[in-house]
């Protein structure tokens, strides 16, 4: 027996419980993790991909941001490819992506959850990119 005359293992799961039931009402819109402020922790890589996709982006003539979440990574780069489409499955985050990108000339079109892309149907796209960029591979 704890404290108090409860059993320990009750209690670890009685706040397990209480964990997952944060966690499941938590919004991850955008991939926005922030509820767990100072209890988790990560270390970025050292090549910090957000600048070196940055550098690129403003080099290239056509962009590609496959699976851009909430669109955060990419409304980040200070200068976008002349054309510059991103593509998102996820409704919540294709509706926030829509809501940062688009103000930058950004389309911001729907993939399905099968793989399948909008944008090789998207008329505005009309030929190839310069560069295909992915946070999370599809």
């Amino acid at each position: 027996m704890g404290a108090g005359g409860v059993e320990w293992g009750v209690a670890v799961v009685d706040r397990f419980d209480e964990l997952v039931a944060e966690a499941e009402a938590a919004s991850v819109d955008g991939w926005d993790f922030s509820w767990l402020a100072g209890r988790a922790s990560e270390e970025r890589p050292s090549w910090w991909y957000a600048r070196a996709m940055g550098e690129r982006m403003a080099q290239a003539a056509a962009g590609l941001d496959i699976q851009t979440g909430g669109g955060e990574v990419l409304a980040g780069v200070p200068r976008l490819a002349a054309r510059t489409v991103a593509t998102e499955s996820w409704p919540p985050n294709l509706e926030r992506a829509a809501g940062l990108l688009r103000p930058r000339g950004v389309a911001v079109v729907a993939a399905d959850d099968r793989g399948g892309h909008a944008w090789q149907k998207h008329t505005a796209m009309n030929g190839s990119f310069s560069l295909g960029v992915a946070v999370s591979p599809p």
